[in-house]
């Protein structure tokens, strides 16, 4: 948690877009699970939630966070990672770059892609 804080912490204080995929969702489920693939028009959907259509925070919570979320947003990791993605394994892997990111997405892809999953 403390690593995924420093990334959105990161890209807080340089003005990019938080694109949290659980910014995308909560408008749609009011916070269920979504149970399929987010669309692309989900994605370009401006709202009050929406980090990928817009710079800076949700205009209010999407959940009720633990402990352990905000003490690692008191305490964000040191880090210049600016992405993540998930690893296929539970966690994430972290990319100070687009383009490390983009290789780490498609790693991701390809666990999805053995699974059956794409």
């Amino acid at each position: 948690l403390p690593t995924v804080a420093g990334v959105y912490s990161n890209r807080l204080k340089k003005g990019m877009m938080l694109q949290a995929d659980p910014t995308i969702i909560y408008p749609i489920t009011k916070g269920k699970p979504l149970g399929r693939r987010i669309r692309q028009s989900e994605i370009a959907a401006v709202n009050d939630y929406n980090t990928y259509a817009m710079v800076g925070l949700p205009k209010g919570p999407i959940a009720n966070p633990s402990r352990a979320a905000i003490e690692a947003v008191l305490n964000p990791a040191k880090t210049e990672a600016l992405f993540f993605v998930a690893d296929g394994k539970g966690g994430h892997v972290f990319a100070n770059t687009l383009e490390e990111h983009n290789a780490n997405v498609e790693k991701w892809y390809a666990i999805r892609k053995a699974r059956g999953e794409m």
